[in-house]
């Protein structure tokens, strides 16, 4: 949308462009990049306050940002009496809205959508292991997992001793395959494959990962900043490791 109604440059890569679009940024976890004004508070030490999905939001909601690029759930979580926290306590999710595309009023649109995560393994394993640790899990989950009638004491989602996100998200509640997730999903938003479409750029993209991670959610916004001057604020980038590979089963959720 963004190159559609030419608000991007021409430059390439992407990320460059999108960094000529906006003002300033704030990725806590991207290293520092000339390509990026960096406006992060507190990041030169080990923790940053607008780390994180809540810590983006927070980052919008005390001024310091324009715009948050933060899971719809994040609001419903830090307002309206969910978060007693002192620059939470007071706020309504009724303030703040979701940017959609052709400036509709869905208050349930979305720019993507992804999984809560994924299961990894070495890249060193052999086939017939890797097989053996994907049916581990799909059986476990027949032991262990949400659609039990009488749940045993050991859960594989939700929380466990009042601990969050112990082995998966507590907002996972089922395993799923990546092509069972493409086929009943709209895979139009679905994030690897907007990823998959800065191919034009694709020459560059392997030095850049970490940042490349997050332009998908930058390049469908394109309306979001009401000026070129808007600043942007984003929760973490995701880590990506060249030892290791997707075992090919997600955690989802119902919706």
């Amino acid at each position: 949308m963004l190159k559609n109604n030419d608000l991007l440059t021409k430059s390439c890569p992407f990320y460059k462009a999108v960094g000529e679009f906006f003002s300033e940024v704030c990725v806590p976890g991207v290293n520092v990049s000339s390509d990026f004004k960096m406006s992060c508070p507190d990041s030169s030490g080990g923790d940053n306050s607008f780390r994180g999905e809540e810590g983006a939001f927070k980052c919008l909601v005390t001024g310091v940002g324009d715009v948050a690029f933060i899971n719809l759930d994040t609001v419903k979580q830090n307002t309206d009496g969910n978060n007693n926290e002192t620059w939470a306590v007071n706020l309504r999710s009724t303030d703040f809205r979701s940017i959609c595309a052709e400036n509709n009023s869905n208050s349930d649109c979305y720019l993507s959508w992804a999984t809560p995560g994924q299961v990894l393994v070495r890249s060193n394993i052999s086939s017939v292991r890797r097989e053996e640790l994907y049916l581990t899990f799909l059986n476990l989950e027949n032991y262990f997992g949400n659609q039990l009638k009488q749940p045993s004491m050991f859960q594989m989602f939700g929380k466990f001793d009042d601990r969050s996100n112990v082995l998966f998200t507590d907002a996972s509640d089922r395993l799923e395959t990546l092509a069972s997730l493409h086929r009943e999903k709209d895979v139009k938003h679905n994030y690897e494959k907007m990823l998959a479409g800065l191919s034009p750029c694709s020459a560059t993209i392997s030095s850049v990962i970490p940042l490349m991670t997050i332009l998908p959610t930058f390049l469908t916004l394109l309306s979001a900043a009401s000026s070129p001057m808007a600043s942007l604020v984003l929760g973490d980038s995701s880590k990506l490791t060249s030892d290791s590979q997707n075992l090919g089963i997600y955690p989802n959720v119902d919706r």
